[in-house]
């Protein structure tokens, strides 16, 4: 095993550490008194990942996090809240590390745990067995490593757990591994959460793209950076398909933190010649997909004899297109695509959020009309479109028909319902509206409900609130 990073640099961080107040239940609290104070933590059973805490005197708790056999996995040793990380490289990670030179092409995929990053990865890792590809994925709620079952054995495979914004691991990683391309998926995506917290969504997508960015800039062999983005960041499209050109007109937290990571995507490209592309994506269903959005919700809820929530009247139009669709599309542009371009992935498939509902209700029901009308989020778009000729002429076209990719889909989730997540996270997404897990600005790190209550309690009888 090699051990990266020293004690000195650790204890720095725990004095860097000392320092600084994190919000924490509307209140500002120093962050060595809320770490000292939590419990071992332990990641869900769902992602297969094991835990095994230790103290260390006054010092943050560190952690192990590593898979049970699961092929390929990097893993990692942290010192809670501190700055500094020590990366561990385990025999798995040998072969590919010591034949890095034979490889064709190293891609850093972000959030490749997730729904969409999961089906790019399958496809590159399986179709490419020359490339080599690595994940790095935070594992919040909404992914998990069985996701990644096809290709867990793979020996041009590596699973990284860790945070986009940890430039130390990522500048570890793309000098390890030589990386050549960065397809950057991770995100934080809930519209509706954006409403709640936009500071997490700016975090997430704004500084965690511009912390990648600046780790891009500092490499010496960087051949592609792409950034996917979103449809949202145009606003609403009354009539006809977006193209390319239209102006960026977002309406909501989520869609403006996109339309910001752009911009920086480009400016670095236009200020240090980073060869960046940007793809701005449609709606995407398929297997996989974390039920708080609307199909698998739909599904779900249906499965277990609750009625589709329709935020609003249901007359809002969106453009949907399958997963694998755009698993291909990515594969295109990773290829074809020219530096310093953007290329929208768009869906000839326009329908309603109601005749969705109908048409989930009556495949598993067997009568459509098991609907529910809730309020609607503060500010909900009432159609969007893309233009995607760009796309398809470097030679991408779409291939499944909406009926095909929702039959396929519903088989899926009545096989698998809510297994590769965390029940409680589950049941939160199935509400009317879906929550958020209560992590508030210290997302990345594994927070159950019970740890929230426990420093609550010890904060509470230390005076605090």
């Amino acid at each position: 095993v090699k051990v990266r990073g020293d004690s000195l640099s650790q204890l720095m961080s725990f004095l860097n550490l000392i320092g600084r107040r994190v919000f924490f239940h509307k209140f500002f609290i120093p962050a060595a008194f809320i770490w000292a104070s939590i419990a071992p933590i332990s990641l869900s059973e769902g992602n297969q990942m094991s835990c095994q805490s230790s103290r260390q005197g006054r010092y943050p708790q560190a952690y192990w996090s590593s898979a049970k056999s699961e092929g390929n996995i990097v893993s990692r040793l942290r010192l809670r809240g501190g700055l500094e990380e020590t990366v561990i490289e385990p025999e798995a990670s040998k072969d590919a590390n010591s034949s890095i030179s034979t490889w064709k092409r190293s891609i850093l995929i972000t959030g490749g745990c997730g729904f969409m990053g999961s089906h790019l990865v399958d496809r590159l890792v399986l179709k490419y067995p020359q490339y080599l590809v690595v994940v790095l994925d935070v594992l919040d709620e909404c992914s998990s490593t069985h996701h990644l079952s096809k290709v867990k054995d793979r020996p041009n495979f590596i699973f990284v757990h860790g945070d986009i914004r940890d430039s130390e691991l990522v500048s570890v990683l793309m000098n390890d591994y030589k990386v050549d391309t960065i397809l950057h998926l991770a995100a934080q995506t809930s519209v509706d959460h954006s409403f709640k917290s936009p500071s997490v969504f700016t975090d997430v997508n704004v500084v965690g793209t511009q912390s990648l960015l600046e780790c891009s800039r500092r490499a010496t062999r960087l051949r592609l950076f792409l950034y996917c983005s979103t449809d949202e960041v145009y606003g609403e499209i009354k009539e006809d398909a977006a193209t390319e050109d239209c102006p960026l007109r977002p309406t909501n937290p989520y869609s403006a933190s996109k339309a910001a990571a752009e911009l920086l995507v480009m400016g670095y490209a236009t200020s240090f010649k980073l060869p960046c592309i940007v793809t701005r994506c449609v709606n995407v269903y398929g297997s996989r997909q974390f039920p708080e959005k609307v199909i698998p919700k739909f599904a779900m809820r249906c499965k277990i004899g609750q009625p589709c929530c329709i935020h609003g009247d249901g007359q809002a139009k969106r453009s949907f297109i399958y997963v694998e669709d755009v698993a291909e599309a990515f594969d295109v542009v990773m290829h074809q695509g020219k530096a310093g371009n953007v290329y929208n992935i768009g869906s000839k498939d326009v329908v309603s959020v109601r005749y969705i509902a109908d048409k989930i209700s009556e495949a598993i029901t067997g009568s459509a009309g098991l609907i529910q009308n809730v309020p609607d989020r503060l500010y909900n778009d009432c159609r969007y479109a893309l233009n995607c000729s760009k796309l398809e002429g470097l030679g991408w076209k779409q291939r499944t028909p909406f009926e095909d990719g929702l039959h396929r889909t519903l088989e899926w989730y009545m096989e698998n319902g809510g297994e590769p997540w965390a029940s409680d996270a589950c049941d939160r997404a199935l509400l009317p509206h879906s929550h958020l897990d209560g992590r508030g600005d210290l997302s990345g790190v594994p927070w159950s409900v019970q740890e929230m209550e426990d420093v609550e309690d010890v904060l509470r009888s230390a005076g605090v609130f």
